[in-house]
């Protein structure tokens, strides 16, 4: 296994040592998240935590052949859905899937849940046990859909990252 310090080398930085993940980086990490979800045994469905977590969630639910759900619906779980994959983009601290995993278990008692998410954050320590990640990176990154992705150093307006 390679070490924390090998996996933050390798990430594009920006001039204010943001890492950079293009879409190319974007989706072959979301396949090495599939992987890792199939690897832990069947899952029933996939909740995505809004915002960019719905997009992770959307490939996810499509790759694995299960249905999805928001935070806003989870009312319509079926009881029979014993394994709940929760995912997001990214952990930071780890509130936001800390909060998004209790509101799951508020709504589906029955059902064991699967914290899982892209990227962790190197530095800060994420706690949510059990978590399932792809990518240890130094500080938020910047991805490929945030105004400014595409801006070069010195340059003026910024621009989107989607032509």
């Amino acid at each position: 296994m390679e070490s924390v310090e090998a996996e933050k080398e390798r990430q594009p930085q920006d001039e204010a040592g943001s890492s950079r993940i293009s879409p190319e980086q974007w989706f072959l990490d979301l396949g090495k998240l599939r992987e890792k979800l199939s690897s832990q045994g069947p899952l029933d469905t996939v909740v995505g935590i809004h915002r960019s977590g719905l997009m992770v969630a959307v490939y996810l639910s499509n790759q694995l052949s299960l249905p999805m759900f928001t935070l806003f619906n989870l009312d319509h779980i079926p009881r029979q859905f014993e394994r709940i994959a929760v995912v997001d983009t990214s952990a930071w601290t780890g509130r936001s899937m800390r909060r998004a995993l209790r509101k799951v278990a508020a709504a589906c008692p029955w059902a064991e849940t699967v914290p899982a998410c892209l990227y962790i954050d190197c530095e800060r320590g994420v706690r949510v046990e059990g978590l399932i990640f792809v990518r240890c990176l130094a500080g938020v990154p910047k991805f490929f859909w945030e105004r400014g992705y595409l801006k070069k150093q010195g340059e003026g307006e910024e621009t989107g990252g989607l032509p």
